[in-house]
């Protein structure tokens, strides 16, 4: 019997569980510990490499239930596990490192801001020189820098912490912060924000994980 997990939470937490999963299957619970995983259970060959995008949509509508009552360790999909064994080795390997996630986030979610890159010339690109070129990919790279560093400086009261990249910015935040952060951030025109969202970002990575 194949299993699909969901999400893990801390094992001592009192929250409404969803009842219905990816295809109709109920959702079921196991704790080891301190921790407690929801999951469902299906046949081996239920879930192949030809998923819907419903069954995408469920799975994700079961994870965000959960959310909405606490932080969560969300796995990916479809990422199914082959016996509920496997599923309990998985919890014992990953113990520490998710009840201390889950721990220091139970009170966070994660928001994203997308930053838009300037606009490139609308000189034809074929006719740029070489130095022209690099010239713009630097205006640009100090443009996206002074705009990441107004993003934090515009949020830094409510920032946990934070991960970067070239073009998103991930901040972890009070899970009753998100609408001051989105009033904060709300004169930037060069922005998207997203969320809030499971705190994935921040969770440690190892060789072992949900989105193995």
């Amino acid at each position: 019997m194949a299993v699909l997990p969901y999400c893990v939470i801390l094992a001592d937490l009192k929250i409404e569980k969803p009842s219905i999963g990816v295809d109709g299957k109920r959702v079921e619970s196991l704790s080891l510990e301190t921790l407690r995983i929801y999951y469902s259970d299906f046949a081996d060959p239920a879930l192949g490499t030809d998923v819907s995008r419903q069954s995408a949509l469920e799975f994700h509508r079961v994870i965000a239930a959960v959310f909405r009552q606490t932080a969560v360790v969300p796995f990916r999909f479809p990422n199914v596990l082959r016996t509920r064994e496997e599923l309990k080795s998985h919890l014992r390997t990953n113990l520490n490192r998710y009840r201390s996630f889950l721990e220091k986030t139970q009170d966070a979610v994660q928001m994203e801001v997308m930053l838009k890159p300037m606009a490139p010339s609308a000189d034809n690109e074929t006719k740029k020189s070489g130095t022209e070129y690099l010239r713009e990919k630097q205006q640009q790279s100090r443009a996206l820098t002074e705009l990441s560093d107004l993003v934090m400086n515009k949020a830094r009261e409510l920032i946990l912490s934070s991960k970067t990249t070239d073009l998103r910015l991930y901040l972890l935040v009070p899970r009753n912060g998100t609408d001051d952060l989105r009033k904060r951030l709300s004169d930037l025109q060069d922005i998207r924000i997203s969320g809030p969202w499971p705190a994935a970002e921040f969770l440690e990575a190892t060789g072992e994980g949900p989105n193995r």
